[in-house]
């Protein structure tokens, strides 16, 4: 039974290891999840700037056709 004692304490994992390695893991969880709400918050910027852009040329342009018409009765 003696001979195993070594191999018991080459398996042994103290708190702090335990600790540390599942800080690490939290860690890079943490990253990989950043990464992907990066992304996602990224398409959906371009999408409410594409959209945004599109309302804003509709807009520009009824403004433009209500200058031309009341030009007209103006007149």
């Amino acid at each position: 039974m003696f001979f195993l004692l070594p191999a018991f304490t080459a398996l042994t994992v103290t708190i702090g290891e335990a600790v540390g390695l599942s800080a690490a893991v939290v860690g890079i969880g943490a990253g990989i999840k950043g990464a992907i709400d990066y992304h996602k918050a990224k398409q959906l910027k371009a999408e409410a700037e594409e959209e945004y852009q599109e309302m804003a040329s509709r807009i520009k342009r009824r403004a433009l056709r209500l200058k031309k018409n009341s030009k007209t009765l103006a007149a």
